[in-house]
């Protein structure tokens, strides 16, 4: 039967320590409850978690290298050498890139950028690379959210005569390069107290540090906006000095008056107030940002953030939002392809991972896939595109499953690799890409557990209807910003009533309004067809939520629903009738009280034919039994079960009426054309669950 997603809920919450901070802080219950969940017990602990003050943040010189790295700098600086800032094509890079040029330009450099071409370069520094920057006068590269694993790379610049400084905050390998500095607060021999900055963040430090420890105001105001946008597009987790920079930045990013981010504001048709919202900038600039890298034009991202020219930055935000305009296209038919592949060439029942190549995918675009496939399908991710004899790729895991250390205990396979736990880039021979897949999915199925590969979402905590005040929701701000470790809050509410169910969008989204005795919820399910939805008005409901404000027709409360499921009695009565049939069809071994309860009359069964016919798209018709079974009872009134529904399925299966196949959770069902009618009076099977509901 078809679980859907996982709710987990958090361990750390106690009821006891949601009413401790309540009393201690004032704070509404709805907020002492997330902030319980997130392992807050008190006001002491509450007070650190919600810190936002950048007097907070660590002292730069505590990086490893750190002092080695601003005495390389400033002795080019004062030799007049010309650098480069050798950047990543990515929202991370292209930020960290634009606020150390910023920051040299300012302090008088001879400088210059590069960005390399994704789709001809690929990931990282590169001997070609280097060699261009040596024969343009380059004496120093600063890297910037890259390098941490150019080994060879960095020797090569050595023997052209540069100096190396690597800044980065990639998951470092055994061996470091042999740069002049190595900056990254992940190295195993460092002691820098927060290890989770983004590359960014890693640059911005080094700026602080350059420009000492009486500057820092003024850094904070010049750099901290472009330093938030990074943070939270690269899904850093928003605690300890991500917050801080976060929550600085962000306020900036309101203010700010850079024309190049007010005209991809603009353009996106942001407001002051929601072009500096952690879900904007994740979902609608950031997505935008990266589009040009995509296409291996990265530079225009960059230049859209060093001009102070208005009319240039209005032209560049209109790029990349055509840009992103062609990502969406291609993103969907490579997922659609990705699909048909998975269904043709995956054990995805037993397999607990997956990794697939095509010829034909455009590399700059199948890493958003490869996030939403992993995402969907609960399970690690691998998608690479075939390139002559080498395959480039990304890979996104999930909780629990370190990628960076599945691809390092499977390096013999690659020609090269880099990334984190949740997310990296590999390149490898085409001629090793079967073995290479064999050998991930066994390490995968060894390290992963079958409930592990269920998709998941992670809950704070069951809560009461009546919480649900305005004020209650709005005081829920004292949490911000939110992002990765610091979510928007989820919360969970059993029982409800569907009162009215809408489509909306085109039919895309369903709003909904849910009721608890007399109190009323207004719901929006994103993504979610009315017509596919496992419930119907009426239905009774558990739900998972986000609690958002409504500013349409004045100030309201509205659930932003992420999940949602007939009540834990429905679904365990949906489980047994299902069981029964599966009992009955497997073994024929039910008792008479079983067999009464799924036999179906005819009245039913001409009921699940005509509902089937009419729904079914050319001649295809796929669906839970369960969800089925639900409509057909309110569209006729009659009390048909998941049970009942799937015996009519396999008695027209029997006459040749249609193929049926039922999985454990979906019913395939393709009726033939020019389809005739039979008379299914003399089933062998209904025969047979008569028999058995006929025994006492």
């Amino acid at each position: 039967m078809k679980q859907g997603k996982k709710w987990v809920f958090s361990e750390q919450y106690s009821e006891e320590a949601a009413e401790r901070i309540a009393a201690e802080t004032g704070y509404s219950r709805l907020a002492s409850r997330v902030l319980a969940a997130r392992g807050v017990t008190d006001r002491a602990s509450a007070e650190v978690f919600l810190s936002k003050s950048p007097k907070n943040l660590f002292d730069p010189m505590l990086m490893p290298d750190m002092e080695r790295a601003v005495a390389v700098i400033h002795d080019a600086l004062s030799k007049g050498e010309k650098i480069a800032v050798y950047g990543d094509y990515d929202v991370d890079g292209v930020t960290a890139t634009s606020i150390m040029i910023k920051y040299l330009r300012a302090e008088g450099a001879d400088c210059c950028y590069y960005i390399p071409d994704r789709l001809n370069e690929g990931y990282g520094l590169s001997a070609c690379a280097i060699r261009k920057l040596a024969d343009d006068g380059v004496r120093l590269i600063v890297t910037v959210d890259t390098g941490i694993t150019a080994l060879e790379e960095v020797k090569f610049a050595h023997e052209l005569g540069l100096r190396i400084v690597v800044t980065d905050h990639h998951e470092c390998k055994e061996e470091l390069p042999e740069a002049e500095a190595v900056v990254n607060p992940k190295r195993p021999d460092g002691q820098y107290p927060f290890k989770e900055l983004a590359g960014v963040g890693v640059a911005f430090k080094l700026i602080c540090a350059l420009a000492g420890p009486e500057r820092f105001d003024e850094i904070l105001c010049d750099y901290s906006s472009l330093t938030a946008l990074g943070t939270v597009a690269d899904l850093m987790p928003l605690v300890s000095e991500n917050r801080a920079i976060a929550s600085f930045g962000m306020k900036m990013l309101e203010a700010d008056l850079a024309p190049g981010y007010i005209a991809l504001a603009r353009h996106c048709e942001l407001d002051e107030h929601k072009r500096s919202s952690a879900v904007s900038i994740s979902f609608v600039i950031a997505p935008r940002i990266n589009a040009a890298g995509r296409f291996g034009c990265a530079e225009k991202s960059v230049e859209l953030f060093l001009t102070d020219d208005p009319a240039r930055a209005d032209i560049l935000a209109g790029e990349l939002c055509a840009l992103n305009r062609q990502r969406q296209s291609m993103e969907n038919d490579i997922r659609d392809q990705a699909l048909e592949k998975i269904a043709k060439e995956c054990d995805i029942d037993n397999d607990r991972a997956v990794v697939l190549w095509n010829e034909n995918w455009h590399h700059g675009i199948i890493g958003v896939v490869t996030s939403k496939l992993a995402d969907t399908l609960g399970k690690p991710v691998i998608l690479l595109c075939v390139e002559g004899d080498e395959a480039r790729g990304s890979g996104r895991s999930v909780e629990g499953f370190n990628l960076f250390g599945a691809l390092q205990a499977n390096s013999q396979y690659l020609l090269k690799f880099g990334g984190h736990e949740l997310a990296s880039g590999l390149t490898i021979k085409t001629e090793n890409l079967e073995a290479f897949r064999e050998a991930f999915l066994r390490y995968a199925n060894a390290e992963l557990k079958p409930e592990e590969c269920v998709p998941s979402m992670n809950v704070d905590c069951e809560a009461e209807p009546a919480d649900f005040t305005l004020d209650s929701v709005e005081s829920l701000s004292i949490l911000e910003p939110f992002g990765m470790a610091n979510p928007q809050p989820l919360f969970c509410l059993r029982d409800l009533r569907v009162v009215c169910v809408s489509s909306i969008g085109g039919d895309r989204h369903t709003r909904l309004i849910l009721a608890s005795g007399p109190m009323r919820f207004d719901a929006v399910h994103f993504g979610a067809c009315a017509n596919d939805a496992p419930y119907i008005k009426g239905s009774s409901v558990d739900v998972v939520f986000c609690a958002d404000i409504n500013l349409f027709r004045g100030r309201s409360v509205q659930f932003i629903v992420r999940d949602i499921r007939l009540t834990e009695n429905l679904r365990q009565c949906n489980a047994r009738d299902i069981s029964y049939y599966q009992n009955f069809i497997d073994r024929g071994e039910i008792t008479a009280r079983q067999a009464n309860h799924i036999a179906p009359c005819r009245n039913e069964q001409i009921a699940v034919w005509k509902y089937i016919s009419a729904n079914a798209v050319d001649g295809k018709f796929r669906r839970p039994p369960e969800d089925v079974a639900l409509r057909i009872r309110a569209e006729r009134g009659i009390p048909l079960n998941a049970g009942k529904l799937l015996v009519c399925c396999a008695i027209f299966h029997e006459f040749g009426l249609m193929d049926f196949r039922y999985d454990g959770e979906i019913m395939k069902i393709r009726i033939p054309e020019n389809c005739p009618k039979r008379d299914i009076s003399g089933s062998k099977l209904m025969a047979k669950l008569r028999a058995l509901a006929a025994l006492t």
